[in-house]
C-alpha cells in the first residue's frame, strides 16, 4: 500500500469524524441524491480523461441515435459499454460532503490538475464536469466549479475507462468458421491461394496442391481469422487500405451462400496491419499473429501436412 493511499485514508476518516461531531443531535441521517442529476436520452456525449500529461483520452458522442468513437473518426462504439458507463455515472448517489474546502482536493485527487479521471457529459443544455479520485471502495468526487468532495455510491475510478478499446467491440469479423465453404488469399503481387470443400461435411481441398492439408491446423487458423480480434484503432480510421492481400470468403448461412472480403495493408511501424471489412468504411490494426502467415505471406506452407 502507498504512503499517498495511507494519508489519504487517514483524511477521509478525520474528515468523516468531524462528520460525525458536527451530526451529533441529528435525528436521521442525511437523504442520498443523484451524483448527476441529468435524463439518459439527454446525453449527447462523454469525454474521460486519466491523469498526467500523456494521459489516455476518448471522447463519445451520439450520431444519429448511435454511439461513436469521436475521438477515433467516429468508429462505431459499442451500445452496451457505453451503456455500462452510463450507468455507473448517472446511478450513482451521494449524501453529505466529506471535504468541503479546496485545500483537501489535490490529496483526495479530485483538483482540477490531480485528480485519477476527469469525466465531461454533454447534453443540449451544457456540460457536467466531474472529477474522480479513487476511494477505498467507492469514488470521490467533486463536481466542477465547485469545493464540496463526495463518496459517490456504486462508481469507482477503475472502472471508467480511458481507452478506445473499452468502448468498442473486440472483433473485425464475428463469423462462424464452421460454415466455411470457401476462402481465398490474393496477394497483389503473387499466386495466393484458395481452400474450398464441396460441402460443410466434406474436408478442404486446394486446387492443385502436392501434397496435404494439414485439417487441424487449417481450422485453427480460420477460427482465428473469422473472429479476428482488432489490436488498436489507427488514428483515423476513415482512411482506406491500400491492400497488399485480399482475404475472401464464402459461407452457408441458412441454405444460401454468402461471400465477404478482407483488404489487409501492409504492417505498419507497431508490425500491425491495417485491415477494413467489405462491408465497413473503417479500418482497423490486426495483429500478425492473428491473421496468420497465410495471409501475411500469402503462404500454405504453415497449413500442409508434415510430410510421410
Amino acid at each position: 500500500m502507498s504512503l499517498k493511499t495511507i494519508l489519504v485514508g487517514i483524511l477521509v476518516v478525520q474528515l468523516g469524524l468531524v462528520g460525525l461531531t458536527w451530526g451529533v443531535g441529528a435525528t436521521k441521517p442525511a437523504s442520498s441524491e443523484p451524483l448527476v442529476d441529468l435524463v439518459r436520452d439527454e446525453v449527447t456525449g462523454i469525454q474521460v480523461w486519466g491523469s498526467g500529461e500523456d494521459a489516455d483520452s476518448v471522447a463519445l458522442s451520439r450520431s444519429e441515435g448511435e454511439w461513436v468513437l469521436s475521438s477515433h473518426g467516429d468508429y462505431p462504439a459499442s451500445t452496451e459499454k457505453v451503456s455500462t458507463l452510463l450507468d455507473d455515472l448517472l446511478d450513482a448517489s451521494v449524501r453529505d460532503p466529506i471535504a468541503t474546502q479546496a485545500v483537501h482536493h489535490a490529496d483526495l485527487a479530485v483538483s482540477d490538475t490531480e485528480h485519477d479521471k476527469k469525466v465531461e457529459i454533454q447534453t443540449a443544455a451544457g456540460t457536467q464536469t466531474l472529477f474522480v479520485g479513487s476511494g477505498s471502495k467507492d469514488a470521490h468526487v467533486r463536481r466542477g466549479g465547485e469545493n464540496a468532495v463526495f463518496v459517490a455510491r456504486g462508481l469507482s475510478a477503475w472502472s471508467i475507462g480511458t481507452k478506445e478499446s473499452q468502448y468498442r467491440d473486440t472483433n473485425a469479423l464475428d463469423l462462424d468458421a464452421s460454415r466455411f465453404l470457401m476462402v481465398q488469399v490474393q496477394p497483389q503481387n503473387g499466386e495466393g491461394f484458395t481452400l474450398e470443400r464441396q460441402s460443410l461435411e466434406e474436408p478442404w481441398t486446394s486446387p492443385g496442391l502436392e501434397g496435404s492439408l494439414d485439417l487441424e491446423a487449417v481450422q485453427g487458423w480460420l477460427d482465428r481469422v473469422a473472429s479476428l480480434r482488432i489490436a488498436a484503432l489507427p488514428d483515423d480510421p476513415s482512411i482506406p487500405v491500400t491492400p497488399m492481400t485480399t482475404f475472401s470468403w464464402v459461407l452457408e448461412e441458412d441454405g444460401e451462400s454468402l461471400g465477404g472480403s478482407l483488404a489487409i495493408g501492409a504492417a505498419t511501424g507497431d508490425k500491425n496491419h491495417p485491415v477494413r471489412p467489405h462491408n465497413s468504411q473503417h479500418t482497423v490494426l490486426v495483429n500478425p499473429f492473428a491473421l496468420g502467415p497465410a495471409i501475411t505471406d500469402g503462404s500454405l506452407e504453415k497449413l500442409l501436412a508434415a510430410a510421410d
